[in-house]
């Protein structure tokens, strides 16, 4: 997200990411300073290197989602990561991804998964930008009945391409949540 925000020319789209940025950052400040018996042992460290100014607390976040991607141990749980990481779009309608600096950022990432290529990656965004042709393509009325089948046959192409059932059950579940909340944001 800081390196959209860098390359973003527009001032109105500017503000309003900065604004984005700065809301998931108080948010994840909140969650993280929660004091829970199951609160993961790497977040004190986090939090302790995060001093009061946002920018800072982003940079830190930042900094330790990269290590994340090798600590996944399996090529399913890699590429159930990967799926959120390209649908992931936190900007509100009137502002959108500075398209080079989103395919750079997600190139070198998907380098940090050790199960996982450029080919994967390459695959989910053809796959998504299918899907994404074909929800403009119908009418608001439509829209979310096209969307949900279209990820269900996401996710049949995406277990097909595994040949693993495991795989099969993490992503069928995770896709069929997404099309839930895609079909019921198609209806408002």
């Amino acid at each position: 997200m800081q390196s959209d925000i860098a390359a973003t020319t527009s001032g109105k789209s500017l503000v309003i990411k900065e604004a984005v940025l700065d809301e998931g950052v108080t948010g994840f400040r909140k969650v993280a300073a929660q004091d829970r018996p199951d609160r993961p042992d790497w977040l004190t460290p986090l939090m302790v290197g995060m001093d009061t100014q946002k920018e800072a607390a982003a940079d830190g976040i930042a900094d330790y989602g990269r290590c994340l991607p090798r600590l996944f141990d399996s090529r399913e749980w890699s590429l159930l990561v990967l799926v959120d990481l390209v649908l992931f779009d936190p900007w509100p309608a009137k502002a959108s991804w500075h398209a080079a600096t989103r395919r750079t950022a997600l190139d070198a990432l998907v380098d940090d998964f050790p199960h996982l290529d450029l080919a994967d990656l390459d695959w989910m965004r053809e796959a998504h930008k299918l899907r994404l042709a074909v929800a403009v393509a119908n009418d608001r009325q439509t829209r979310g009945r096209a969307v949900a089948q279209d990820w269900e046959t996401l996710a049949a192409e995406l277990v097909v391409s595994l040949r693993i059932s495991g795989a099969f059950c993490i992503v069928a579940a995770w896709l069929q949540r997404r099309c839930l909340s895609v079909t019921n944001s198609g209806r408002s």
